[in-house]
């Protein structure tokens, strides 16, 4: 095996892709295991051994964002059983706008927060996500609804832990994180938004049966890439 120390002040090239000739190299690029810069197309290429521009892909940094909403519960106390549909007042699902990057983009979930306004919450929460807010729901407290004729707007869901309190005493929260280091399992959710859209929607379906209290809020974190 051969190898070819690069040095660290070894020099790197300014280019067009128009610079580079049909046989692959490029006027003025001599120096073997130097990198090029194609400006017009963003492109990296590396200088071989017989100055021909071989190009190559750089590895990138995952960036990610934070988008959040919000919404308020029923205005009196409210008995849920399990499976049953937790929704905001009026019904219907919870639109984060602008969640996508772009109409018709792809992101991933990567992590999920739930949190609510009340402590002594421990229901174990399933989300539901859609493109569109187009789908048949049942009403707040009725059995969760998974139609057929909906499958369009379905994107993916996951079920988080069980919700926990802080022990003091002046606590009003109850929240459960994907985030948490305890936590054995993280979400790799692929979704697509409308070709005309960048929201996301959401729902809420407990799987334990629960009472909430009177205008409860909940606010449902993702961070996506």
């Amino acid at each position: 095996m051969t190898y070819l120390y690069i040095p660290a002040n070894a020099p790197s090239y300014q280019i067009l892709s128009s610079d580079i000739g049909s046989a692959g190299s490029a006027v003025g690029c001599t120096y073997t295991g130097a990198m090029a810069l194609a400006t017009d197309t963003g492109k990296w290429y590396r200088v071989l051994d017989d100055l021909i521009l071989q190009e190559v892909i750089l590895p990138t940094k995952e960036q990610g964002y934070i988008v959040s909403a919000s919404f308020l519960g029923n205005g009196a106390e409210m008995a849920y059983h399990a499976n049953s549909a937790v929704l905001k007042q009026g019904n219907g699902l919870v639109e984060i706008p602008n969640a996508f990057r772009g109409n018709g983009s792809t992101e991933y979930i990567k992590d999920i927060t739930l949190i609510t306004s009340a402590s002594g919450i421990t229901i174990s929460p399933r989300i539901h996500f859609y493109s569109a807010s187009d789908v048949t729901l049942a009403v707040d407290s009725g059995s969760w609804i998974s139609l057929y004729n909906d499958e369009a707007s379905m994107l993916d869901y996951y079920t988080l832990g069980a919700l926990t309190s802080s022990a003091g005493s002046s606590t009003n929260m109850s929240m459960v994180s994907t985030i948490d280091s305890a936590s054995l399992t993280h979400p790799n959710l692929l979704i697509q938004s409308r070709p005309n859209s960048r929201s996301l929607f959401f729902g809420l379906e407990t799987r334990t049966a629960f009472t909430s209290t009177a205008s409860q809020i909940w606010k449902l974190k993702l961070y996506l890439t």
